[in-house]
């Protein structure tokens, strides 16, 4: 063999090496490449447990918003407007005039009479936190309590701030009204009797949280057995009861001289030597 050929056999060995190391150095490579990468199960495992984590941080957040109470504004209103708000009794519902023929041309017995009569009576100007209520049974027996809130600031020696000082009065107490003589179809004279003053009802402790003290009373105010009453049955025509009366009742039912209707809405008790009367509901 001639030393052309030989060098060629040579040249052609050298390259085929080369080839084969080079192809194993780019295999090589590509291997450290893909398990350098992140497996394709690996990244959407990940990305669902992210999302898990991202829903539930949505779900707490609407689950804390959700659990949010609102809180009440604090009240403004004093302890005597509390009071009287919780205790004063006002007529707030027109009762059915009584039908004119249940009394018409007739005296009334004492059962009659009664069976007309309303159950409660609240006796106020409507000015003030003061009031007289009476409870009535069948019979003309009566429960009653009368009570008036005093409100004031006083100061405090101490400290030399003011507070308030809340005197609360109040009286229950028990009688019985008796009718006495028929004046005309819807007036009748009548008396209060066997007034027992019992002052023994018992006020919780949230009650008297808002007060300073309560001052318990020996009489009732609007109720006396000395007193000349009437009572005006509803229906009554307005033009033909004294003027003292309409005067007093127009107060706590907010009537203007304009106001006042035809007839009586209420059946009422009045005093007729102080002018002021009860308006029954």
């Amino acid at each position: 063999m001639n030393n052309k050929k030989i060098c060629a056999l040579i040249i052609a060995i050298i390259s085929s090496l080369s080839l084969a190391s080079c192809s194993e150095d780019i295999n090589k490579k590509e291997k450290n490449i893909s398990s350098s990468l992140p497996d394709s199960s690996s990244i959407s495992e990940s990305t669902t447990v992210e999302a898990t984590e991202n829903n539930d941080i949505e779900s707490t957040t609407e689950a804390d918003e959700s659990s949010v109470t609102e809180v009440e504004e604090p009240t403004t209103e004093t302890p005597t407007e509390k009071i009287t708000e919780n205790i004063a009794i006002e007529p707030t519902e027109q009762p059915t005039e009584i039908p004119f023929e249940q009394i018409e041309n007739k005296s009334l017995s004492d059962t009659e009479f009664f069976e007309l009569l309303p159950l409660s009576f609240s006796f106020s100007s409507g000015v003030g936190g003061w009031e007289t209520h009476l409870s009535f049974s069948d019979a003309g027996s009566f429960i009653g309590e009368y009570h008036d809130t005093n409100y004031d600031l006083i100061l405090n020696e101490e400290t030399n701030t003011e507070e308030s000082n809340v005197i609360y009065d109040y009286c229950n107490f028990k009688g019985s009204l008796k009718k006495l003589d028929k004046i005309n179809d819807y007036t009748y004279s009548v008396k209060f009797e066997n007034i027992e003053i019992l002052n023994d009802t018992v006020f919780d402790n949230e009650f008297l949280n808002q007060i300073t003290r309560i001052d318990y009373k020996e009489e009732v105010y609007g109720v006396d057995d000395e007193c000349e009453y009437y009572v005006y049955f509803s229906g009554a025509p307005t033009s033909e009861l004294p003027e003292g009366f309409l005067s007093w009742i127009s107060m706590p039912l907010s009537w203007g001289i304009e106001d006042i209707p035809e007839t009586l809405p209420y059946t009422c008790i009045y005093n007729v030597n102080t002018e002021q009367a009860f308006i029954g509901y």
